[in-house]
């Protein structure tokens, strides 16, 4: 088993980068991406969502490319959102949020790492995307902040 963690980041977690609230926890995320303990996974998705992002944001994208793995969404990524937005787990107009979390199972990160806590991080939400993925037989789903990403130093 690899020592290193594939975490999948959403949009907020590079916003929080420069964020003087979320700074310290998102850097420290992006701290273990330098020193290999964790693999930053985002999907094509992301990156066009970080397109419409501030310059500095947009930046890390390419500070940090060595250390990020970069998923093409698929067919079987959209049904799965089509299924968390039915079941009216997200709504319609957040179903990029929905893309983010299919995606991540089904590429089977060890978690997705966020700050929306609206949409994401939600213990009544994570067990509703769980019910639809071991429905359709895909594997459990972590999500958590960056608060909760903590790796111990041992």
């Amino acid at each position: 088993m690899s020592d290193t963690f594939r975490l999948f980041f959403d949009t907020s977690v590079f916003g929080g980068y420069h964020d003087q609230e979320f700074a310290e926890e998102t850097r420290q995320l992006f701290h273990y991406a330098r020193t290999g303990r964790i693999t930053i996974v985002i999907s094509d998705a992301i990156i066009r969502e970080l397109e419409r992002a501030p310059v500095d944001v947009k930046q890390l994208l390419h500070d940090f490319k060595d250390f990020i793995e970069v998923v093409a969404i698929d067919a079987r990524m959209y049904a799965l959102a089509e299924k968390y937005v039915a079941g009216g787990i997200i709504p319609l107009k957040w179903s990029d949020d929905a893309l983010h979390v299919a995606t991540a199972t089904i590429v089977e990160t060890d978690a997705i790492v966020s700050w929306n806590f609206k949409h994401l991080v939600r213990f009544d939400r994570i067990r509703a995307f769980n019910q639809v993925n071991f429905a359709g037989g895909y594997g459990m789903v972590t999500i958590i902040s960056p608060k909760e990403a903590e790796l111990s130093d041992d």
